[in-house]
């Protein structure tokens, strides 16, 4: 198979997000941020079911002054 029938190339989607941040003390910061990418509109087209896909992350942070 060299090509998948009926997937879009582009498709909008919204990434929403946050930040939690934790500092011990002045120097040094530690966060979480989780975020969600959901699709607005669906990525194939001429197919019975609409797919809209959505993907759920988490990522570290560390943040130190000099």
């Amino acid at each position: 198979i060299n090509k998948i029938e009926g997937l879009r190339k582009t498709f909008p989607s919204l990434h929403a997000g946050t930040e939690i941040n934790y500092n011990p003390n002045s120097k040094i910061s530690i966060g979480i941020n989780p975020v969600m990418r959901y699709a607005l509109t669906p990525v194939n087209q001429g197919t019975p079911v609409k797919t809209y896909p959505v993907s759920i992350g988490l990522g570290a942070t560390l943040r130190i002054k000099w």
